[in-house]
């Protein structure tokens, strides 16, 4: 059967094969790429009818290519169904297989070209024996037999590397990217066709076996290299955003770490209270905090982490635990500071440190006592309607040395009295000129602020406007955070 079989196709018949053995390793790679969405027997069933339905196109093709003396009528003959074998891939690509449509095109474009690269490479052993051919050293069934071996090993290697070092990486890749793998689908096809393209030139050449073999190992590297320079941009590409999703998850959770409904205590009518947070990056060490120890005292924090990013974001989790902590144990604020210092003084090996400011309000008598831990002392606006710096010297930061103390204020709050707490990135943001907002530019803008009849969020908005038209369009260099609170019995 064989020798009729090849008699009558004569090279049709290896050449089918080599088609078959093609599609075949692309449906297996595609099978451990991809999730499917029938049974496999259906899978599989619809594969070999695309095979099938392929092989036959491309024998009518040959048949004619090879019964003509026209050379060009063979080169067009061979490539038609050819180049239509790399877009109907699509079909059975796009309908058997549950992931998105860029993620599947994106696969299948890697894996058709691990199956040009696999038919390259069994070129290169079957070439040897094609010129004993045509030598008449072996026959036809002998030839058919070696070359069918050849690409069944070739396939069996190239499915085998692919799953175990290829496989997961993909995965991985089309997973982080999803939609966004599409931009990386036209220059992959691109390089999948010139692949192809240069491959059934060759095939119409004439060399001899010592120019023929390292031909085409350039050939096959060249496009493989091509290749993998898209996959890499798309890589990075994938880290990127891995890394932005990381980041936004860490800004989620630290966003949800502050106090964030305004307002807070909607049933205390002894005051107004609102605060804002702004980092400079995805994630910031800056935190402001307030609760109530018990149902007459309030504790308001302000504290800024040395550092940016995540690094500060995790030491600032600490410190405001440690903070909140230490406050509704009852402890005088002053002794709060210290005991907080020493914990976070503790395996400080990063050498991290916090500037903080503490408060604990009395809401009976107003009193307002408080520390700070080297930050910006806050404004208060008394009875005579001007806000004034507080006047205290700032005491050493948080996790600085051990053994730090921090000496006890105390101010009187009363009615109509209004606090604002900052940190350093209010006064120390640039313009265009590099110049600082400040402090006499903050005086001014809370100056301005109608304490009686705005809201305490209306006013820290208007602070926050004042910054953004100073900063007219230059990058936040740091975290922007502040609170305000204004007494109201």
């Amino acid at each position: 059967m064989l020798h009729i079989l090849l008699a009558t196709f004569d090279f049709v018949l290896p050449l089918l094969i080599a088609d078959a053995t093609s599609i075949l390793l692309i449906a297996c790679l595609l099978g451990v790429t991809l999730t499917r969405k029938y049974s496999l027997m259906k899978t599989i069933a619809v594969w070999a009818a695309y095979a099938v339905l392929f092989c036959v196109c491309n024998t009518i093709g040959y048949l004619f290519g090879f019964s003509s003396e026209n050379q060009k009528f063979l080169f067009v003959a061979d490539w038609t169904p050819m180049l239509l074998w790399i877009f109907l891939l699509m079909l059975p690509a796009k309908q058997l297989y549950t992931q998105h449509t860029y993620s599947k095109i994106f696969i299948l474009e890697l894996v058709v070209l691990v199956s040009l690269i696999s038919d390259f490479t069994a070129n290169i052993f079957t070439i040897f024996f094609e010129q004993q051919l045509d030598e008449g050293i072996i026959d036809i069934v002998t030839y058919f037999m070696i070359f069918t071996t050849i690409k069944i090993i070739i396939l069996i290697i190239a499915y085998f590397l692919y799953h175990f070092f290829v496989r997961k990486p993909i995965q991985e890749l089309v997973a982080t990217l999803d939609e966004k793998i599409g931009r990386y689908i036209p220059a992959s096809l691109v390089v999948n066709l010139f692949l192809f393209g240069f491959g059934e030139i060759t095939g119409y050449m004439h060399y001899d076996l010592l120019h023929f073999i390292p031909f085409y190992v350039l050939l096959a590297t060249t496009f493989g290299i091509l290749y993998w320079l898209i996959f890499s941009g798309a890589v990075w590409t994938s880290k990127i955003l891995k890394t932005e999703s990381e980041l936004n998850v860490a800004s989620n959770i630290q966003r949800d770490m502050l106090p964030s409904i305004f307002p807070p205590f909607p049933q205390r009518e002894e005051f107004d209270l609102s605060a804002t947070m702004q980092p400079a990056k995805e994630v910031g060490g800056d935190f402001y905090d307030f609760f109530f120890v018990d149902d007459d005292h309030l504790a308001l924090v302000m504290a800024d982490v040395s550092g940016k990013g995540v690094p500060a974001a995790l030491f600032m989790v600490i410190a405001k635990t440690i903070l909140k902590n230490l406050a509704q144990s009852g402890l005088a604020v002053e002794e709060i500071m210290r005991r907080a210092n020493e914990q976070l003084c503790e395996n400080n090996q990063s050498g991290m440190f916090v500037t903080a400011f503490m408060g604990i309000y009395e809401l009976p008598t107003g009193k307002f006592s408080f520390a700070n831990a080297g930050h910006n002392p806050p404004y208060v606006r008394k009875t005579s309607g001007q806000f004034e710096m507080l006047s205290v010297t700032p005491g050493f930061v948080l996790a600085g040395i051990e053994g730090m103390t921090l000496k006890h204020h105390e101010t009187m709050l009363k009615p109509g009295d209004v606090l604002y707490l900052y940190t350093d990135g209010v006064t120390e943001a640039l313009n265009k000129h590099d110049e600082l907002y400040g402090e006499i530019r903050l005086e001014a803008v809370l100056n301005k602020l109608d304490c009686e009849k705005d809201s305490v969020d209306a006013m820290l908005q208007k602070v926050k406007d004042d910054l953004d038209h100073f900063a007219n369009g230059t990058e936040q260099a740091d975290d922007i955070t502040m609170l305000m609170l204004r007494v109201k019995k």
